[in-house]
Formats: C-alpha cells, structure tokens, sequence
C-alpha cells in the first residue's frame, strides 16, 4: 500500500493544449517490499528542431513510502462555521475544465475552507491515488485574495501552487462518493517567506490522506 508520498515542487509548468499531446514519463519502482521507500521521477518529451537533441528532460523528483497497512489516521478537523462561497467554476475564481470539477460545495473564512468534494465527479483516471481529489482543495484556495488568509502578504499577492511538503495516506482511495475537504492556513514558512496550507480529505468519519501544500 503507498502510504505517503515526499515533498514535491515541479521545476515549471506543463502546457497542455487542446491540439497537441504532452507526452510524459514516470519512473517509479512497483511492488516495493514493506517499509520500503522508493524514488519516482516525472519527465516530459521535449521536441528540438534537430532530432538528435529531442529528449526527455526531469520535471521534478520525490519519495514514495510503502507498507503492509496503512497508518493510524489523526482525528479529522470540525467543519467551520463560514459563509457559503460561489462555486469556483461558476464565479472564474478557478479555470479547471471538467475533467477536474470535484468540488461540489464550499464554505470559507479567514480561519480556512470546508467543502463537499464528489470523487466520482470528473474525468481524471483514478489509480493509487486520485488526482482529481487532491487538485480539488486547491479550488477552495481564494488565489486571488490570499491575504485573507495570509495578512502579511501585499494586496496584489496572487499565489498558485508551488508544491508539496508532504502527503500521507491512512486508507484506500475513494472512487465515488462525498468527501469532506477542510483546508487551514498555517502562515508564511520562517525560511522562503511562502505561503502554507494543511489539508485533509475525510471519508465518513476517518480521514483518507492529508497533506501540507505550498503557494508560491
């Protein structure tokens, strides 16, 4: 069972467009023995105008932890009290197509974010993980205020997400069904003076995964 992924932070963005594929390649070790830990690395083609030059260059690299039973989970986080916001997709607040619309309803305040994510909703293949789920917190970030969570940050301060810290898993994926996202903002790093933010991710009453996720 993957039961925790490292701290992860692309080298750069991938642009996808509508008419021309992106091909990608991920090695990773499978069927690593338990409490085996074990690297993965993300690539992309890039294409040369000399052949001999057209290769696949590293996008990022981290650490996938492994084994036989998932974790002891934390107690979830209450739900907060907070204002209902617009959904994202309605309001442009976030420019996800459909394959990626998981977020179902949101409520948020200075002090975080509660939502409603569905995990059958969209298109992403589901596998060890479920892409689609964990991009759906950061709809519920408010990226073009941001100092509502964060007040030292300047007024024009507009984040998107830089990374990772770490991601941690204490049951199988859900495929279908509601899950509960409640997001926290932690204040700026000591060190690089960048936003961060706690998520968890609860199924019933246990939390699935949480995760530690950085702005930039």
């Amino acid at each position: 069972k993957l039961t925790a992924i490292g701290a992860f932070a692309p080298a750069r963005w991938l642009v996808c467009g509508e008419t021309c594929a992106v091909k990608i390649k991920v090695e990773v070790a499978v069927n690593a023995p338990e409490g085996a830990r074990t690297a993965a690395k993300l690539s992309v083609w890039r294409e040369a105008k000399r052949a001999a030059l057209s290769r696949y260059d590293e996008v990022g690299a981290t650490g996938l932890e492994w084994a036989a039973e998932y974790p002891a989970a934390p107690d979830a986080l209450p739900a907060l009290d907070a204002p209902l916001i617009e959904s994202p997709y309605v309001s442009g607040e976030t420019t996800h197509g459909p394959a990626f619309q998981v977020l179902q309803e949101m409520r948020r305040s200075r002090d975080g974010a509660s939502c409603r994510l569905d995990a059958g909703a969209g298109t992403v293949p589901v596998g060890k993980i479920h892409p689609a789920l964990l991009d759906g917190c950061t709809h519920a970030v408010p990226f073009s205020c941001l100092t509502q969570w964060y007040p030292e940050l300047a007024e024009h301060w507009n984040g998107l997400p830089r990374g990772v810290r770490a991601v941690r898993f204490f049951a199988a994926t859900p495929e279908r069904g509601a899950v509960r996202c409640e997001l926290r903002p932690r204040g700026l790093d000591p060190v690089t003076k960048l936003p961060q933010v706690y998520v968890q991710f609860i199924v019933g009453a246990r939390v699935w995964c949480d995760l530690e996720m950085e702005f930039a």
